[in-house]
């Protein structure tokens, strides 16, 4: 029986897909004995071709998506954080985390293990 688990990443470069697609590979082949449950993105649609190219390969593939935009959460509370303010910048990764984790909740039921492949 393969082990389901949750795979991360940020998608932003070709590394990214091609990790991905040696994985799946290396799966289709009994190589590893695991099921990709489900895929986290931390960017959407739009945000980069590099992860546009990514987040169209796991919709191709079938794969369970979320895509989560970190750029687009919040970008006040992100901007004043990079702009020195670290109570801003700890209080918008609490806050996108916390939401990431709203958002995943139905996954994790069956997941008891995820991978992080080049996330944030």
């Amino acid at each position: 029986m393969a082990l389901p688990i949750g795979w991360f990443s940020t998608g932003r470069d070709e590394a990214a897909l091609w990790l991905l697609q040696e994985t799946l590979n290396a799966i289709r082949k009994g190589f590893l004995p695991i099921d990709i449950a489900f895929v986290f993105c931390s960017r959407e649609e739009g945000d980069a071709p590099e992860s546009d190219a990514f987040l169209a390969f796991v919709r191709r593939r079938g794969l369970p998506l979320i895509a989560f935009s970190s750029r687009r959460f919040l970008p006040d509370l992100w901007r004043r954080g990079k702009a020195g303010d670290e109570g801003a910048l700890k209080e918008w990764r609490h806050r996108y985390h916390e939401t990431v984790a709203q958002l995943l909740r139905p996954h994790l039921e069956r997941v008891p293990f995820s991978l992080l492949a080049g996330y944030m």
